[in-house]
């Protein structure tokens, strides 16, 4: 499944610093950036609500509307307040929908493996893989069934099956 662009309108954002993005925060917005493409950098105010959804969602593409125009942008960082819970700054860098870009995915690990029924324990060494793709093509996590793994069987990163063109 290809990755949809989320919709998202924001505004410029005039007062920078920690305060004025404080202010934001209470008034339930997300202060964020959008850079590159040799483009000017432009500080924006996003909806906070409506951002975090998407996030949660595993959405990487969005196209953001700042002042009538609109943007293709990847995800680039997710600022996190001190207890990892509270979304507080947004980072996008602007692409082109036809341009490969590296991004890393969440890996489940889906079904019941043989294994354990022999006294196994699945572990699972790593959860997130970076891959590469076009813009448009990013999956929202890369899925493998281990239902046929039996004990002392070992999945390696190259035995994933993944679509053509990641």
């Amino acid at each position: 499944m290809a990755t949809q662009s989320a919709n998202v309108t924001a505004e410029p954002r005039n007062q920078l610093g920690s305060r004025a993005n404080k202010r934001l925060r209470d008034s339930g917005k997300l202060p964020g950036v959008i850079y590159g493409h040799k483009e000017a950098v432009v500080p924006i105010t996003l909806p906070k609500k409506e951002v975090v959804n998407h996030l949660e969602r595993g959405t990487h593409l969005f196209a953001v509307s700042v002042s009538g125009k609109s943007e293709n942008v990847l995800v680039k960082d997710v600022q996190y307040d001190h207890l990892g819970i509270e979304v507080i700054h947004v980072d996008f860098a602007r692409v082109d929908l036809n341009e490969r870009v590296e991004v890393t995915v969440p890996l489940e690990l889906k079904g019941e493996p043989k294994g354990e029924e022999e006294g196994g324990v699945l572990q699972q060494i790593v959860a997130e893989l970076e891959i590469e793709c076009l813009v448009t093509d990013i999956p929202h996590s890369i899925v493998h069934n281990v239902a046929d793994m039996g004990l002392d069987s070992v999945l390696h990163i190259k035995d994933l099956k993944v679509r053509a063109g990641v």
